[in-house]
C-alpha cells in the first residue's frame, strides 16, 4: 500500500501552526490527517520566526533531523557543545540527551522519532539556558 500527503496540504497546515505530524500514532488531534504508524513519527517544525524551545531530552526516543531551509543551532548541554545547522545537514539525537534549540526566521525540520511515541521530558531552564535563547547572536 502507498499513503500519500501532498506537499500543498502539508504547507496549509504550517501555516498557522510550528509543528505538524505526518507519520505516527499520534494520541493528539491534528490539522492534517496523519499517516498511521505505530513504530515511527515523523513531522515538519516550522518556524516563521525567530524561536528557541524549551530544554529537554528524551529517555526512550532517538530523533532524526534534517534542515530543510534555514539554520538552527542546538545545544548539547551535557557535552557542553553547541551546534550550527544549515539546509541540507542530517543530525541525530540519542536517548537522555538533554539539549536545546534556536532556529531563525522560516527554518523547517523535517523529524523522525524512533520509537514513535512522545516521551519529552522538560528540563529546568538555567540562567545560561535562558540567555542564549534570548538570541540568535547569544554564544554558549
Amino acid at each position: 500500500m502507498i499513503e500519500i500527503i501532498k506537499r500543498t496540504h502539508i504547507d496549509a497546515s504550517l501555516e498557522n501552526n510550528h509543528r505538524q505530524y505526518l507519520v505516527g500514532n499520534l494520541q493528539l488531534p491534528q490539522k492534517l490527517v496523519n499517516i498511521y504508524d505505530e513504530d515511527v513519527e515523523m513531522g515538519i517544525t516550522k518556524f516563521q520566526y525567530f524561536t528557541s524551545e524549551k530544554p529537554h531530552f528524551h529517555p526512550e526516543v532517538t530523533e532524526y533531523q534534517i534542515i530543510l531551509h534555514g539554520t538552527a543551532k542546538y545545544v548539547d548541554v551535557q557535552a557542553n557543545k553547541e551546534f550550527l545547522l544549515e539546509q541540507g545537514d542530517v543530525f541525530v539525537i540519542r536517548p537522555h540527551t538533554i539539549y536545546i534549540l534556536k532556529a531563525i526566521e522560516d527554518t523547517q525540520i523535517l523529524f523522525f522519532k524512533v520509537p514513535g511515541k512522545n516521551d519529552k521530558m522538560l528540563v529546568e531552564m538555567t540562567e545560561r539556558m535562558a540567555i542564549w535563547t534570548a538570541s540568535w547572536d547569544s554564544l554558549w
